[in-house]
């Protein structure tokens, strides 16, 4: 993917790639995972405010595993450098 990427939050989901083109971000949940982070760009972002983003009152009961699995699936959209292992610990662990 390229360096840049442009997520469009009013109106419907939108993602694109630095060339322009449209990317598809498959999933509700991929979709809020992404929304939420989008809303803090540059800001750690802890995962109770990621797991109450993504699963709203009704979080599963392995909800750090599952939040782990959804960044998993989000990273092959995200710039290289903007996923850092440092990002992805504050993600995953922070509450």
């Amino acid at each position: 993917m390229p360096a840049d990427v442009r997520i469009a939050l009013l109106g419907p989901l939108e993602v694109r790639a630095g060339d322009g083109l449209p990317v598809e971000v498959a999933g509700a949940r991929l979709r809020r995972l992404l929304l939420r982070l989008a809303l803090d760009p540059g800001r750690v972002v802890t995962s109770g405010q990621l797991v109450d983003a993504v699963w709203d009152t009704r979080p599963p009961a392995g909800a750090a595993n599952a939040l782990q699995a959804l960044v998993s699936r989000l990273r092959p959209y995200w710039p290289v450098r903007a996923i850092s292992w440092r990002t992805w610990w504050a993600w995953s662990t922070t509450s």
